[in-house]
């Protein structure tokens, strides 16, 4: 979840960040009904994708990860 929000606080600065936590728990329960694909790099988890059957709901790469080709 922590890559979660870092990763909507950079890529939407312009969106209150209380917005993002006050949705949290949400979004932590609605990944829990996706199938979660972990992204790794030297088995740290950078990053993951969150699909929804055949629907490609999410996908977040760590700031210092992203256009190395992990989400690939």
């Amino acid at each position: 979840m922590k890559i979660w929000l870092e990763g909507n606080l950079n890529a939407h600065p312009f969106v209150d960040r209380k917005y993002w936590i006050n949705n949290f728990e949400m979004v932590r329960d609605a990944l829990q009904q996706s199938e979660i694909i972990v992204i790794e790099d030297k088995s740290q988890i950078i990053g993951f994708v969150g699909m929804q059957n055949t629907y490609l709901a999410e996908i977040f790469v760590k700031n210092k990860f992203r256009r190395h080709g992990g989400g690939k």
